[in-house]
């Protein structure tokens, strides 16, 4: 059951300008494990300021790629779904 719910040992450590935590969010949705965050202890502002810090970087006006701005709001905002 573990090794269905974690993330598969392929889609770990990619690296490139997709790649946030190690997995490439264009290609792979695995929110908690992008932002950081434990699904069981993180709270509504745990997400909010995960987001905070990676849009300081991946934003595109500070030299980040839309489409992986346009994947961290979705995520964001799936997770605070899930929350309420």
């Amino acid at each position: 059951y573990r090794k269905c719910i974690a993330v598969p040992q392929d889609e770990r450590e990619q690296r490139g300008p997709t790649c946030i935590n190690g997995i490439d969010v264009i290609v792979n949705f695995r929110p908690w494990h992008v932002f950081g965050l434990n699904s069981s202890t993180a709270t509504t502002e745990d997400i909010k300021e995960s987001y905070r810090q990676f849009v300081k970087t991946h934003h595109p006006d500070k030299g980040g790629g839309a489409r992986v701005f346009a994947r961290l709001q979705k995520t964001s905002d799936s997770l605070i779904a899930l929350m309420n």
